[in-house]
């Protein structure tokens, strides 16, 4: 039974990822948006060519449980808690921003960082832990308010999004 998960959960991300190797994305020079290439789509369907939804605590609840991130912190412990009847599938990769003035900024990584791309289940009413190594894909945070914001896919191939806040504090000398 895991087995046979993990074979239709490698084949959901594997299908995923080829079918969005093929759309054409709306900020690249020359190509159009995805609504006017397929007017069939309704407007934030949830579909991959449209942004993805945005789950909310009561649905899916994501959090760091490393208490006091440093700018000396490394890695930052997760939990992700599936509060649904659905099943979802999602990767090690995930996306950081940090809070300016302007609102959020994307944090670009280290060159040559990468995660293995796979596919992790969380079924119904479970917990999942995990770990990112923040040292490796970014060096050492400055101190500041940042947002994670990780991909989650839903049993019916809705895209969907999943994300959490944490502040980073100054090491102390």
């Amino acid at each position: 039974m895991i087995m046979k998960r993990g074979i239709i959960a490698f084949l959901l991300v594997t299908a995923l990822l080829i079918s969005g190797c093929a759309l054409k994305m709306p900020d690249m020079p020359g190509a159009s948006s995805a609504e006017s290439d397929n007017p069939a789509l309704p407007a934030n369907s949830g579909s991959f060519a449209d942004e993805p939804r945005e789950l909310t605590p009561s649905e899916v609840f994501f959090r760091i449980r490393t208490m006091n991130v440093t700018t000396a912190t490394s890695w930052l412990d997760y939990e992700i808690t599936n509060n649904t009847t659905l099943e979802f599938t999602y990767g090690e990769d995930f996306m950081l921003f940090r809070h300016e003035d302007s609102g959020w900024e994307y944090v670009d990584m280290n060159t040559g960082a990468g995660w293995n791309d796979i596919g992790i289940i969380l079924v119904p009413g479970s917990v999942n832990n995990g770990s990112i190594d923040i040292g490796h894909f970014f060096g050492e945070l400055d101190a500041g308010f940042y947002r994670i914001e990780k991909d989650i896919f839903s049993e019916e191939g809705e895209w969907l999004v999943t994300a959490t806040e944490f502040t980073v504090l100054e090491e102390e000398k």
